[in-house]
C-alpha cells in the first residue's frame, strides 16, 4: 500500500510538473536581438559587455568536446544535442524564397534521437514561427540556421551582411533578429543594434576556443530588464553560471513568446554583482582544473598501485598505506578551498600533498593504539566533507578532480556520482568500524549517520544525486541488518528493494513539485522518454570500463584476493564488507558513471580492510539478546 500511494502521488505530480512554462505576458513589445558567436569567451569579449548583466556559460552539449555545430543545434533544440562528427550540420542552402534550409535535416534528426536526450530539433525555430512575430536570421555564419530552423529544418527569412543587415531589419520593424556572426564582428553588430532601436540585446557564445575547454559568454543589455550585475540559472544553482540550453528560453522570455513543451533550461535571472575580470578568473580556474583532472586521476591510480605493492610485501606497513590512500578522497574536495589553479598542475600537487599529509598524520596519531580509530576518523572526515558541502550547495564539488566540471559534465551543484560513491563507502566504513569496536552502543550514532547520508546525498535540495539512493540505501540496509550475524539474510532483499523505491519515490515527488528549471535530472526525465534516457546512460556506463579509474577496481580486488584479510568472528566488519560490495556493484550498474562509482567504493574499501585484517576481534555481544533473537527467529 505505501508503494501504491507513492506511485499515485508520483504520477499525479508528473502530470502537473511537466506542463510547459508560461512566458511573461507583460513582456514589452520591443525589438529583441540575439547575437550568437562561436569561439567566444570572456577574455576576448567586447568591452561594452562590462556594463551589461552577465554570466559564464557552460557550453556542454551532447559531446564532451563540442564545436559550433553542436552548440547551434543545442540552442535550437533547447536540450543537449550534437551534429554527426564527420559532416557537422551539413550543407545549408537557399530556399529561393529568401530563407535557408539544412539539406541533411532528416539525418540530423536521426542522429539527435540516437544521442538519447529528450526534446526535438527545431524547437526554438518552431516557437518563433508560430508566434506570428516578424523575425529573421542574419546568417554570416550559415551554421547559425541550425539554431532557429523550424521542425522541417527551414528558416523562412535569412540574410547576410552583418551589422548592415541588422540595421535594415530593425528599420523595417522586425521584432526579433537572430545574428550568427564570427566573434570578431560582434562589436559592430552591438553598436548597430543599439543605435537601430533594439530594446533588448542578448549575446551568447556557441562554442569556445579549444573545443569548449573554456566557459562561454552570456550577457544581456540594460534594456532587457535584467539589471547590470550578474546572472544565474535555476538549473545550475550557482551565481554567474548558466548553461547553453538557457539561451533559447532567455530569448523567448524577452520576446514574450511562451516557452514550448520539451524545451529545457530556464530564462536567465539576476544574480549578485560580478565583474568581467572575475568571470575571466573563473574561466581560468575551469581551464586549469580541466587540464589537471586527467593527470591527477592517473596519479591516484599510480599511488593505488604502489600502495598495494607495499602493503602486500610489507604487512606491517598496511596501516600507513591505508592512512595515506584514505586521505586522498577528502583532499580531492578540500583542495578546492585553496586557489591552486593559479599555478596549474604544480599548484594542485603542492596543495593536495600538504592537505593529504596532514590528514594522514592526524589519522596515524589517532590510531597509534588502535588502527580502527584512525581509519574510522578518516572515513568520518570524508563523509563530513562531502555531506556538509552537499548541504551547502556543493561548492567544493565544482572543478574538483573527482567532482563536477562545468565544461565536460552535466551537474553544477550537489554531489557527483564519484562523490556519492565516496560518501556511501565512507559512511559504511565508519559505521562498520564503530559497530566492530562498540557493539550495540554504536547503533544509534551509526543509524543516524546512515540516515543523514541518504538525505544529504539524495535529497533534491542538498546533494541532488537521487540516483545515489539506488545503491546507498541497500548498502546501509545491508550493514544495519547484518552486523550481528556477519552477512545479510537472504530475506532482506525484498524489504530493501521496497524501502529503496519508497525513498526514491519520495525524492522524485518532491523534485517534481518544484519549478521545471530547478529539478534534478531524474525529475526532468520523468514523463519524457525514460527508456531512451536509460539506454543512453547504460551506454555511457559501459564506456567507463576504459577509464583509468577502472584500474583502481582491479588493483583493489587483486590486493584483497592476495592478502585475504582475516575477519573470523568479527561480524560487524564482515557485514561492512558485504555492504561495500553492494554499494560498489549497484553503484556501477545504476549510474551513468558506471565503474567509476565502483572505483570510488573500492578506493575506500581495500586499504581499510588490509589494515583491519589482523586487528582485534569485535567486542563480544551479550548472550541474552542473541538468545532472544534466536528464539524469535525459530518462532
Amino acid at each position: 500500500m505505501p508503494l501504491a500511494l507513492a506511485a499515485l502521488a508520483l504520477a499525479t505530480l508528473a502530470v502537473v510538473g511537466v506542463a510547459p512554462g508560461r512566458a511573461d505576458a507583460a513582456a514589452a513589445a520591443r525589438p529583441v536581438v540575439l547575437v550568437l558567436a562561436p569561439e567566444l569567451h570572456w577574455a576576448d569579449a567586447p568591452a561594452v559587455l562590462d556594463d551589461w548583466a552577465k554570466t559564464s556559460l557552460s557550453l556542454r552539449s551532447a559531446r564532451h568536446r563540442a564545436g559550433a555545430d553542436d552548440g547551434y543545434l543545442t540552442i535550437g533544440k533547447g536540450a543537449r544535442s550534437g551534429a554527426p562528427p564527420a559532416t557537422g550540420v551539413g550543407p545549408v542552402i537557399a530556399t529561393g524564397e529568401g530563407g535557408l534550409r539544412l539539406e541533411r535535416w532528416d539525418e540530423l534528426r536521426r542522429h539527435d534521437r540516437s544521442l538519447g536526450y529528450s526534446g526535438e530539433l527545431g524547437t526554438l525555430g518552431e516557437a518563433l514561427r508560430r508566434s506570428g512575430r516578424p523575425w529573421a536570421l542574419v546568417a554570416d555564419d550559415v551554421r547559425g540556421a541550425a539554431a532557429v530552423a523550424d521542425r522541417q529544418g527551414v528558416v523562412a527569412r535569412a540574410e547576410r551582411g552583418g551589422a548592415a543587415a541588422v540595421a535594415r531589419l530593425l528599420s523595417e520593424g522586425t521584432e526579433a533578429v537572430v545574428v550568427a556572426v564570427p566573434h570578431d564582428q560582434i562589436g559592430s553588430v552591438l553598436e548597430t543594434a543599439a543605435t537601430g532601436g533594439a530594446g533588448c540585446v542578448v549575446v551568447a557564445s556557441v562554442s569556445s576556443p579549444g573545443r569548449n575547454r573554456h566557459l562561454g559568454v552570456l550577457a544581456a543589455a540594460p534594456g532587457c530588464g535584467l539589471g547590470a550585475d550578474g546572472l544565474t540559472s535555476p538549473g545550475t544553482h550557482q551565481d554567474h553560471l548558466n548553461t547553453l540550453v538557457d539561451v533559447g528560453p532567455t530569448f523567448l522570455a524577452q520576446l514574450g513568446v511562451p516557452r514550448p513543451a520539451g524545451m529545457g533550461g530556464s530564462p536567465a535571472e539576476p544574480s549578485a554583482p560580478v565583474s568581467v575580470a572575475a568571470l575571466v578568473g573563473r574561466d581560468a580556474r575551469v581551464v586549469a582544473a580541466d587540464g589537471a583532472r586527467t593527470p591527477l586521476v592517473w596519479l591516484f591510480v599510480a599511488l593505488t598501485g604502489v600502495g598495494a605493492a607495499v602493503a602486500l610485501r610489507r604487512p606491517a606497513a598496511r596501516p600507513a598505506v591505508a592512512y595515506a590512500l584514505l586521505a586522498v578522497p577528502p583532499t580531492s574536495f578540500l583542495v578546492m578551498a585553496v586557489p591552486w589553479w593559479r599555478w596549474g598542475l604544480a599548484g594542485a600537487l603542492l596543495a593536495g600533498t600538504a592537505i593529504a599529509a596532514a590528514l594522514a598524520v592526524a589519522a596515524a596519531c589517532a590510531g597509534r593504539h588502535d588502527v580502527r580509530i584512525g581509519l574510522a576518523a578518516l572515513a568520518a572526515v570524508t563523509a563530513a566533507v562531502i555531506g556538509v558541502d552537499a548541504a551547502l550547495g556543493g561548492l567544493l564539488q565544482i572543478d574538483a578532480p573527482f567532482g563536477n566540471s562545468p565544461v565536460v559534465a552535466g551537474r553544477f551543484y550537489g554531489v557527483g556520482n564519484i562523490g556519492s560513491g565516496f560518501l556511501a563507502a565512507a559512511i559504511v566504513l565508519a559505521a562498520g568500524i564503530a559497530l566492530d569496536r562498540r557493539g550495540r552502543r554504536a547503533v544509534p550514532a551509526s543509524g543516524a549517520a546512515m540516515a543523514a547520508g541518504v538525505v544529504v546525498g539524495g535529497a533534491p535540495w542538498f546533494g541532488a544525486d537521487v540516483g545515489g539512493v539506488l545503491f546507498a540505501v541497500p548498502a546501509y540496509g545491508t550493514l544495519a541488518a547484518g552486523w550481528r550475524q556477519g552477512r545479510p539474510p537472504a530475506r532482506l532483499v525484498v524489504p530493501l528493494v521496497a524501502v529503496t523505491l519508497v525513498v526514491l519515490a519520495l525524492f522524485v515527488a518532491v523534485d517534481l513539485s518544484r519549478p521545471t528549471g530547478e529539478r534534478t535530472h531524474l525529475g526532468r526525465v520523468v514523463g519524457d522518454d525514460l527508456a531512451h534516457d536509460v539506454s543512453r546512460k547504460a551506454g555511457k556506463a559501459l564506456a567507463t570500463v576504459t577509464s583509468p579509474m577502472a584500474l583502481v577496481v582491479l588493483i583493489g580486488a587483486g590486493a584483497l584476493a592476495v592478502a585475504r584479510p582475516r575477519l573470523d568472528g568479527r561480524t560487524a566488519l564482515r557485514a561492512t564488507a558485504w555492504a561495500l560490495a553492494v554499494a560498489g556493484v549497484l553503484g556501477s550498474v545504476v549510474n551513468d558513471s558506471g565503474v567509476l562509482v565502483g572505483a570510488a567504493v573500492m578506493a575506500m574499501a581495500w586499504p581499510a580492510f588490509l589494515a583491519l585484517g589482523g586487528g582485534p576481534p569485535s567486542e563480544p555481544l551479550p548472550r541474552a539478546p542473541v538468545a532472544v533473537a534466536d528464539r524469535m527467529e525459530a518462532a
